[in-house]
This record gives structure tokens, C-alpha cells and sequence, in this order.
């Protein structure tokens, strides 16, 4: 053999060429599989982001559900404002008809409308008694810093004549209320047992024409106010919310970018992997080919033509079905939630801020009835000859009757511009409407035929013909049954309302809960229809490429 140390030291070259080329072989498989490994844990990853994300918005907008039922049940709870407006025109109702009753038993009438004002006296008393437990267990339940100040401060001046003189004594509303309740029945007792209660008359005349009730209707106005600014509060804190949601979005979102560029970086690597080992083997393969075409197949005269290939990295512009998905889900996101604050919580706000305003409007216009009645009827019997108040203002410091009348008219006058606004229509019912503004023959009064709103002008005209020009007793006892006809209906107006204001509140409470649910259940077919088969597509797409990378050379 000729060159042994020649031949011997080729192959041993050759030998050493091929252990290099399959360490480098070998290596870059391995880095082909790292890689591969990667991406499947990236895109898991990914996956897990993705589906985070949706739970943390439906997380937000549960949680805005869960906090506006329980703020919106606080809000909208009108017991206590409704109880505390009634007894203040109870307060003035049973003073007024004390006084009325003691009247007719000191002249001995024989009128029959006496025993009518006893009855609805009986009927006061009892509406106090429902009212004082409704307080009582209004406070245990409910823990409002204002209701219990008002419940529970003494601040209300409770004035008392008895054989000693007048004074007064500070008292809480609810021990007002039960001292009316108490004396109120021991008026009746001692007309029974004596024929005079003037002592307990005064009580509830001084009181029930004095401070409790301006207390009362103070209490009224700081509880509706405070339950506004507890709306405002509400409105902001869903603001709050609705930034809170998007904040934590946009985190989840911004946390799924390195691992869209982890990806696409592998992708690119994997594919720019496969196109250098498919280069770096052609030619390889090519003279493999030509060998077998020439000694196999005897053509030695093949032209092949050579390729044009280029070695130059190639970007994948693969962002893009990452891109459009997220951005399909951001949009439907932010879209919802923004909807849902801004439109659905808004609308059932302004229900809020409108029933305690038409409610309160009620309460104060049957209120101001009532003290037009009452001094109405003040003027009319000391021009009959039977002035009460006269005789005790040396006693209580009354004020002028005509001035108390005037201004009573003149609040009366712009009452009803609360309920007028468009934004209290939504919390009236069809009833309401139809019985403030409407014919409505049912009722027995000439005056209320046409609707309590045009009613108001021929009750305040009779009022002053009344006070001030025609005291006639007749015209004078129609008036009266007018207005505690009047009374009856606010009762059953505001009763109406508040349901009817209540129901419209639920109502938009359960179009919040149906779209919520409907969102959640497009969430979730939102979720296995696209971004669970996309992510599963993208698992397989990269185990192709491993496949593909295995059959390389």
C-alpha cells in the first residue's frame, strides 16, 4: 500500500470531521428542543394570562354588582324618612283634632261630623302607634349614624302645662312620639271621665303646632340629604371602580407582551433554524443526487439549476394574531364595563336621587295641607268666637296666625315643583300622574275632581276667602272634609310611590344582573371559541415544526 501514514492520518481526520459534525448535530438539536420546550411553556403561560385576565374583569364587575346591591338597599330604604315625615304631620293632625274635639265637647255639638273627627283622632293615634314601632325596629336594624343622632339626641322641646305652670324638657323624637302616643290617649280618657282635657290638649296642640314638627321636618331634609351625598359617594366609588378594573386589565395585559415577544423571537429562531440546516445540507444532498443519476441511472450529463438562497435571517410577522385577539379583548372589555357604569348603574342612580326627592316632595306638601287646615281653621274660630290659640299664647309664644298662614301658602305655592321634573316622571306611576294632573271623577270633593295639582289653587282661594274674607261655617266644614279627603289620598299616594319608586330601582337592578350574566356566558364561549382553539392551534403548529426539524438531516 503506497502512503500508508498518508491514508492513515485522512481518515483519521475524517473520523475527527465526523465526530465534530454530529457534536455539532447533536448540540443543535438540543438547543432545538430547549427551544421548542420554551415556547410550549411561554404559550401555557400565555394561556394562563389570558384567562386570568378575563377573571379578573369578571372579578371587577361581580364585585360592582355585590357592592351597589348592598349600597343601593341602604340608599334606597325610605322607612325611616317616610316614618319620620308622617309623624310630624301626625303630630299636627292629632293637635289639630284634640283641639277640634275639645271644642265641640265644651259647646255640646251635636254636629255629626264630630263623631267623624273622633274616629279619624282614634285613626291618628293608631298610625302613631305603627309608626313608633317601625322607628323602634328601623333602628335596631339599620346602624345609620344620622338616623340614630335623630332617633336618639334630645332635641326636640317637649312643652308642658299642668297645675304648676308651663315648662319644657329636652326629649328624643321617639320618646316624643310615645308621649303623644300616651297623652293622646289620655285626652280621650279624661273627656270620658271628666269632660276636660285641657291639660292634655295643650300638650298636643302646643306640640304638635311647635318644634317637634319643625324638627321633624328638618330630620326629614338631613336624612334626604344625607342619603344624596351617600349617591354621590356611590357614583364615585363605581368611577372608582371602573379605573380599578381597567388599571388591573391593562396590568394583565402589559404582563402577556414579554411572553408575545418570547414567542415570536422563538418562532423566528426555530424556522431560521430549519432554513440553515436545509442550506447548510443542500449541497451535501445535491451531490448525493448527481452520484446516483450518474452510476445508478447513467445520466451524467444533468444540469441542475443553481438556487438562489440567501442566508439572510427572515422575520415573521406573527404579532399580529396575538395582536387582533388582544385587542378583541380589551375593546369588549372596556366596552362593557363602560357601559355598565356609565349607563346602567347611571340610570338606576338618578331612580335613586329621584325617589327620595318625589317622596320627600309628598310627605312636605301633605304636610303643608295639614298646617294650612290647621291655621286656616285657627283664623276661622277666633272669627266664630272660639280662638284657642288666644287663649294660651300668654302661655307658648305662638306666632301671628294670618303670618303663619301666609307663609304656608306661599311654600305650598312652589311645592310641587320637585315632582314636575322630568327626571321624578320615571318613579311615578301612571296611578300618581294620572291622579295629580288628571280628571278623576271618583273623588268626592269638587275640588280634587281635576287632579291634586290644579286642586292646590281652588283649596288656597277658599283658604283666603276663608281666612280673611267669608268665614261661613258651612263652606268652611265642605273645605275641611276637601282636605282630609286630600290627607287619605296622600297617604295611599305615598305608599304607592314608594313601592312603584322601589320596583323601578329592581327592575334596572335586575337588567344590571341579566347583561352581567349575559357578558359572562359571551365571556366564556368567547373563550372556547377563539382564545382556547387558538392557543391549543398554536401548541400543535410548534410540534410540527419539531416534527419537521426531526426529519432534517
Amino acid at each position: 500500500m503506497l502512503f500508508p501514514e498518508k491514508n492513515a492520518k485522512e481518515l483519521s481526520e475524517k473520523r475527527d470531521n465526523d465526530s465534530k459534525s454530529q457534536l455539532s448535530a447533536c448540540s443543535s438539536h438540543r438547543r432545538f428542543l430547549n427551544m421548542i420546550k420554551s415556547s410550549s411553556k411561554a404559550i401555557n403561560i400565555l394561556h394562563l394570562a389570558f384567562a386570568f385576565s378575563m377573571l379578573v374583569v369578571l372579578a371587577v364587575n361581580i364585585t360592582v354588582l355585590i357592592y351597589a346591591f348592598y349600597d343601593i338597599n341602604l340608599i334606597s330604604d325610605m322607612s325611616l324618612p317616610i316614618s319620620i315625615g308622617k309623624s310630624g304631620k301626625d303630630f299636627q293632625r292629632i293637635g289639630y283634632l284634640s283641639r277640634m274635639i275639645y271644642v265641640a265637647t265644651v259647646i255640646k255639638s251635636n254636629d255629626p261630623a264630630t263623631a267623624l273627627t273622633f274616629q279619624e283622632y282614634k285613626e291618628k293615634l293608631a298610625d302613631l302607634e305603627n309608626i313608633y314601632w317601625n322607628v323602634t325596629m328601623n333602628l335596631k336594624i339599620r346602624n345609620s349614624c344620622l338616623g340614630q343622632s335623630i332617633l336618639t339626641d334630645e332635641a326636640v322641646n317637649l312643652w308642658r302645662i299642668d297645675e304648676n305652670g308651663v315648662y319644657k324638657k329636652k326629649s328624643t323624637l321617639i320618646d316624643t312620639i310615645a308621649a303623644f302616643i300616651k297623652i293622646g290617649k289620655s285626652f280621650l280618657s279624661e273627656l270620658n271621665n271628666t269632660g276636660n282635657g285641657l291639660n292634655d290638649m295643650s300638650f298636643l296642640l302646643l306640640n304638635g303646632y311647635g318644634e317637634s314638627i319643625r324638627y321633624c321636618n328638618n330630620s326629614l331634609y338631613d336624612i334626604i340629604d344625607y342619603q344624596k351625598s351617600m349617591m354621590s359617594s356611590f357614583k364615585t366609588d363605581m368611577i372608582i371602580l371602573l379605573l380599578l378594573g381597567i388599571a388591573l386589565l391593562i396590568i394583565c395585559i402589559l404582563i402577556m407582551i414579554p411572553f408575545y415577544y418570547t414567542i415570536i423571537k422563538i418562532e423566528n429562531n426555530l424556522w431560521n433554524t430549519i432554513r440553515k440546516n436545509a442550506y447548510s445540507h443542500y449541497f451535501e444532498l445535491k451531490q448525493i443526487i448527481m452520484e446516483r443519476l450518474k452510476y445508478a441511472h447513467f445520466q451524467a450529463d444533468v444540469t441542475l439549476n443553481e438556487p438562489h438562497l440567501s442566508m439572510k435571517p427572515y422575520t415573521f410577522k406573527s404579532y399580529w394574531k396575538y395582536a387582533w385577539r388582544t385587542l378583541i379583548f380589551l375593546a369588549f372589555s372596556l366596552l362593557f364595563s363602560i357601559i355598565n357604569i356609565t349607563y346602567l348603574y347611571e340610570k338606576c342612580a338618578d331612580y335613586l336621587l329621584a325617589r327620595p326627592e318625589v317622596l320627600k316632595t309628598l310627605i312636605n306638601i301633605q304636610v303643608l295641607y295639614t298646617s294650612l287646615n290647621i291655621w286656616t281653621t285657627e283664623i276661622s274660630m277666633t272669627k266664630f268666637g272660639l280662638p284657642i290659640l288666644d287663649q294660651l299664647s300668654s302661655m307658648f309664644p305662638f306666632s301671628d296666625n294670618e303670618n303663619e298662614f301666609l307663609e304656608i301658602v306661599s311654600k305650598l305655592d312652589y311645592s310641587n315643583s320637585a315632582i314636575r321634573k322630568n327626571e321624578c316622571a320615571d318613579v311615578l306611576s301612571e296611578n300618581i300622574k294620572a291622579a295629580l294632573y288628571e280628571y278623576d271623577k271618583q273623588y268626592s270633593a269638587d275640588y280634587l275632581a281635576y287632579g291634586i295639582y290644579s286642586s292646590k289653587l281652588s283649596i288656597m282661594a277658599d283658604a283666603y276667602s276663608l281666612s280673611f274674607y267669608y268665614p261661613d261655617y258651612f263652606m268652611w266644614r265642605k273645605w275641611i272634609a276637601a282636605l282630609q279627603e286630600l290627607d287619605y289620598n296622600f297617604d295611599s299616594f305615598i305608599d304607592e310611590t314608594d313601592k312603584y319608586s322601589q320596583s323601578v330601582i329592581d327592575n334596572q337592578m335586575k337588567i344590571i344582573v341579566a347583561v352581567l350574566i349575559a357578558f359572562i356566558l359571551f365571556s366564556f364561549a368567547l373563550y372556547l371559541g377563539l382564545y382556547l382553539v387558538f392557543f391549543r392551534r398554536e401548541k400543535k403548529y410548534f410540534q410540527k415544526i419539531n416534527a419537521v426539524m426531526k426529519i432534517m438531516p
